[in-house]
């Protein structure tokens, strides 16, 4: 089962739909308007006849982007009968899309059966999937209904008192359609047949982590091991498996982890999970470094400080790429597979918290593999740092990207109050689930 898969390839989680839209041209042109209507068919909003709807990857989510894909709009809706209220949209977006430097601003004048509205103005910190940029500067509208919640987004490249009112007429012509409730008695039916369905399936319906399991020094430890991953991907770094529990979350995670993983039952769940704790990208690196000691004849009796340039003298490669792979090889001499494994284990501590989301694995076969998982790791490092410099060696082999951002994060993490990594490396873990 062995694959390499990039960091980015996981980055979809609750945001798929915003890697394809990127900002829209202006939404003041004289065009030939059109009614753009979501997936679903529950809302629409009237724009310029020229933008490109594009898949919002979620039925709820409806995606705009202009012709020439340099600026966008998004109205995303998050049904109240699924968990969703204000607080957690707003947390949700901003947390996700990493928006910071949050002031308040005005709101349209009027949104079609809207109430509770609120408005920001800020900078998206991770745009470059949407912009090619690093930073974007953005315009969010919050709202609801009796039926959802609602965030529409304007990314562009300089918010103006203008694009605001001109974006403002186009949440003015939002049109909802929501579905008309069941009965008592078809709630019912539906209700039970999802559960037959699932029973079906071989699939257990996930229980909810009691608090103080949940909120406990063991699970946090295990939160930890995956926070930097989990905070860079927006989800919930405090809280096993990041995701909220709600049926559209475990939905699309059972959709993206078979897309990336193909992961679609308990048993594909296990091949994965134990690829990354016996194989996993640090077999390939060992399997690598090996060959490269071989084939660069005499590099064993040269320096370690020395090899980059021993390299870059006598081969043919980038004086960066000659120090880099000097470095790899340096480390895989002192630690072996050790070099990189946290990577592995990360993303393995990740996938047990996915896994128990997406109804894989029950609340206690997820906790248990989670406490032999975090036994190992705490076996074969001494600290926190020295677990995280191998994550981001892990990193940089497995992606092939720079771990900079990766290391930010880190680094943040660490400074909260009350931070993950303050906790006791050799901490005594409790089984009390």
């Amino acid at each position: 089962m062995k694959r390499r898969i990039r960091q980015r390839s996981i980055a979809w989680v609750c945001l798929a739909c915003l890697l394809s839209a990127v900002l829209l041209t202006g939404c003041g042109s004289k065009k030939e308007k059109k009614v753009y209507t979501v997936e679903n068919e529950t809302f629409s909003i009237e724009m310029d006849g020229d933008w490109v709807q594009e898949d919002g990857a979620i039925d709820e989510f409806l995606c705009l982007v202009s012709q020439n894909g340099h600026r966008g709009i998004m109205v995303l809706q998050f049904p109240k009968a699924e968990g969703y209220d204000m607080d957690i949209v707003r947390e949700k977006l901003e947390r996700m899309l990493q928006i910071d430097f949050l002031e308040n601003e005005r709101t349209p004048e009027e949104i079609p059966g809207m109430q509770n509205l609120e408005a920001y103005t800020g900078t998206v910190m991770e745009a470059e999937d949407m912009t090619g940029e690093e930073e974007a500067p953005c315009y969010i509208v919050y709202g609801e209904t009796e039926y959802a919640s609602y965030a529409f987004l304007y990314v562009t490249d300089e918010i103006t008192p203008k694009r605001i009112r001109l974006f403002g007429e186009v949440c003015a012509s939002f049109a909802e359609n929501a579905p008309k409730g069941e009965s008592p008695e078809e709630k019912e039916i539906l209700r039970e047949e999802g559960s037959a369905g699932q029973e079906e399936s071989g699939n257990e319906i996930w229980e909810e982590i009691p608090e103080e399991v949940s909120g406990s020094s063991t699970v946090m430890w295990f939160n930890a091991v995956s926070a930097v991953p989990a905070c860079r991907l927006g989800l919930d770094y405090r809280q096993f498996g990041g995701f909220m529990l709600t049926e559209k979350d475990r939905a699309l995670l059972r959709e993206l982890l078979e897309e990336t993983w193909d992961v679609t039952d308990k048993e594909s769940a296990d091949e994965a999970l134990e690829w990354l704790l016996s194989e996993g990208n640090q077999e390939e690196f060992a399997e690598v470094m090996e060959e490269f000691g071989e084939t660069l004849e005499g590099i064993k009796e040269v320096e370690p400080k020395d090899r980059g340039a021993w390299i870059y003298e006598n081969y043919e490669v980038e004086e960066e790429n000659a120090h880099l792979w000097a470095e790899w090889y340096n480390l895989y001499e002192e630690q072996g597979k050790l070099a990189i494994a946290a990577w592995d284990y990360s993303r393995a501590m990740s996938f047990l918290g996915f896994f128990y989301v997406a109804g894989y694995y029950t609340r206690e076969e997820a906790l248990d593999k989670a406490l032999e998982t975090a036994e190992k790791i705490q076996g074969s490092w001494d600290s926190w740092d020295a677990f995280m410099a191998s994550y981001f060696v892990g990193s940089e082999w497995s992606s092939e990207e720079d771990s900079s951002d990766l290391q930010e994060i880190y680094n943040e993490l660490k400074e909260e109050e009350d931070s993950l990594y303050g906790l006791d490396w050799n901490l005594e873990f409790e089984k009390n689930w």
